[in-house]
C-alpha cells in the first residue's frame, strides 16, 4: 500500500479553494495482486491522505511536515520541516555527485499517442512517459470542469517536502505541469506488474480539522533520523 502512494505522487503558487475529497482506486495485478482506495482530503494548507485502513499520512504545506499514522497500533510518527528539508538537501547532493560521476537520466517527458478514450465519463488522452525502468501511461482529460480544483492541489502537494523528494528520486521536471487531469495512470513495473490508479470522484465538501490531527490515544513513536548520505547507485 505505501508503495501506491508513492506512485500516485508521480503524478504530482499555493491557492485557496473550498474543503476538497479526491476518492482514487488503485489496482495492482501480478503474484501480488491487490486493489484499494487511497482518498485525499484537502482544507486549507493541509492534506490528508488515506493510503489504506491502516496507514494514512497528514501533510502540511505551511511548516513543511509529516505525521504518519498507524491506526491498528494507534501509533503516529512525525517529521518536521526542518528534518524532511535535511532530507531533502541530501537528495541533491546525490543528484550532484551522480552528475559528476556521469550517472544521468533525461527528465520524464509525456509522449502523446494520438489515442482517445472515455474515463469515467471523461474524454481523455493518452500520453506516455518513461521514469527509469518504469514505463508510465496517462489518461488525461483535458475538458474537465474540476480541472481547476485538481490543479490548485496538485500546486499545494508540491509544497510539500516529501512529495518534492519524491518528484527528485523520479525524475520529474521540478517545472512539469499536467495538460488536465490524469483520470487514470498505469505503472508497468520492471517485473511485469502494472499499478493502474483512476480517479472515482473529485468533490467538495466541507471537512473537521479533527480530520488533520492526531487521534486521541494514539502513542509517539521515535522520530526518524536521517543519517549519512544515501549510496551513489541508490536507483
Amino acid at each position: 500500500m505505501k508503495r501506491w502512494f508513492v506512485g500516485w505522487m508521480l503524478l504530482c503558487s499555493p491557492a485557496v479553494w473550498a474543503d476538497l475529497v479526491v476518492v482514487q482506486k488503485v489496482e495492482e495485478s501480478g503474484p501480488g495482486k491487490q486493489t484499494g482506495v487511497i482518498t485525499l482530503k484537502v482544507k486549507g494548507d493541509k492534506i490528508r491522505v488515506d493510503v489504506s485502513p491502516e496507514i494514512s499520512l497528514i501533510l502540511d504545506t505551511a511548516s513543511g511536515g509529516t505525521i504518519t499514522l498507524q491506526h491498528a497500533q494507534k501509533t503516529f510518527m512525525e517529521v518536521s520541516g526542518t528534518a524532511a528539508l535535511q532530507l531533502s538537501r541530501k537528495m541533491e547532493r546525490l543528484h550532484e555527485a551522480r552528475e559528476r560521476a556521469g550517472i544521468t537520466q533525461a527528465p520524464v517527458r509525456l509522449e502523446p499517442t494520438g489515442k482517445r478514450e472515455t474515463i469515467a465519463g471523461q474524454e481523455t488522452r493518452v500520453y506516455t512517459a518513461q521514469s527509469g525502468a518504469v514505463k508510465l501511461t496517462y489518461w488525461i482529460a483535458q475538458n474537465s470542469p474540476d480541472t481547476e480544483k485538481f490543479m490548485n492541489l496538485l500546486a499545494l502537494l508540491r509544497k510539500a517536502p516529501m512529495v518534492q523528494l519524491a518528484s527528485g528520486v523520479t525524475l520529474f521536471d521540478p517545472d512539469f505541469k499536467f495538460p488536465g487531469i490524469p483520470m487514470k495512470t498505469e505503472m508497468g513495473m520492471p517485473d511485469g506488474r502494472k499499478i493502474t490508479t483512476t480517479i472515482v470522484s473529485i468533490k467538495e465538501e466541507p471537512l473537521e480539522n479533527i480530520d488533520f490531527t492526531v487521534p486521541p490515544g494514539y502513542r509517539s513513536l521515535p522520530k526518524p533520523i536521517f543519517g549519512s548520505d544515501p549510496p551513489l547507485n541508490t536507483p
